[in-house]
């Protein structure tokens, strides 16, 4: 994040309001989805969220008892995916939506990777970088916040693990949101598993990473440009292996 490269702030913005018809994603669902207290799809969201930090190495562990040769190709993938998105996150830091709701164009005009104004907690702000927040649900705090993707594991009594991600998030790079890793993960996990599984496996491998992407959409954790730059990223990491094993 502080590799001297300047920050993306608009443009994802501009992909997701050209994807949805002028409508800024995250704040539409933001505006419908939240409620002062935590509902179904918040656990769902919470629970699709984590799933992305255990799923690649269950992944692996399995397939080191099952296949050792399909170990290897699972893990030249999911390494290459990292160190291609860590890449990435150096070269082209971007700001996720929570972050754009926080400052205005003009705290952002010089691309900084950590202005004073991410220092703030979530509120409400006039011409932020995101767009106006209309009338959300009645008790629920009318701006875009993050924190919605790990709500939903209180109810569950997984306090800790909810203090641990919300711990990790307060050191990790706020800057690194292209692509998505987590929607990139999934999708390589999909691609990696449509013929190894059943068939009626299948739907699910393609639900999957589109719960996520609402998933991370919902919590302001990234745009869908980002989901989708991930998506990309998964695939050309998966068949350029593909292409080499043969």
């Amino acid at each position: 994040d502080s590799a001297g490269m300047p920050t993306w702030w608009h443009p994802q913005v501009d992909v997701d309001k050209f994807l949805f018809f002028g409508t800024e994603p995250t704040v539409w669902l933001q505006e419908h989805l939240k409620y002062p207290d935590v509902r179904w799809w918040d656990i769902a969201v919470a629970l699709c969220y984590i799933s992305f930090f255990f799923l690649p190495y269950v992944t692996a562990a399995v397939l080191w008892l099952r296949s050792r040769r399909d170990f290897y190709r699972w893990g030249l993938r999911f390494v290459s995916l990292s160190f291609l998105a860590f890449g990435f996150f150096a070269l082209i830091p971007a700001a996720p939506p929570w972050a754009a709701a926080q400052c205005t164009d003009v705290e952002v005009s010089h691309h900084p990777y950590n202005p004073p104004c991410l220092s703030f907690g979530p509120h409400s702000l006039t011409g932020n970088v995101l767009g106006a927040y209309g009338t959300g649900r009645p008790g629920a705090n009318q701006y875009v916040e993050n924190g919605l993707a790990t709500r939903g594991l209180n109810p569950l009594h997984l306090h800790f693990a909810s203090q641990l991600i919300d711990e990790g998030h307060s050191l990790a790079d706020n800057v690194a949101a292209v692509p998505s890793l987590h929607v990139g993960g999934i999708v390589l996990f999909s691609l990696f598993m449509w013929t190894r599984v059943r068939r009626w496996w299948r739907p699910f491998l393609v639900l999957y990473p589109m719960f996520m992407t609402f998933a991370l959409t919902y919590s302001a954790e990234h745009y869908v440009a980002d989901a989708l730059a991930g998506a990309v990223c998964a695939a050309a990491v998966h068949f350029g292996e593909i292409g080499r094993a043969h």
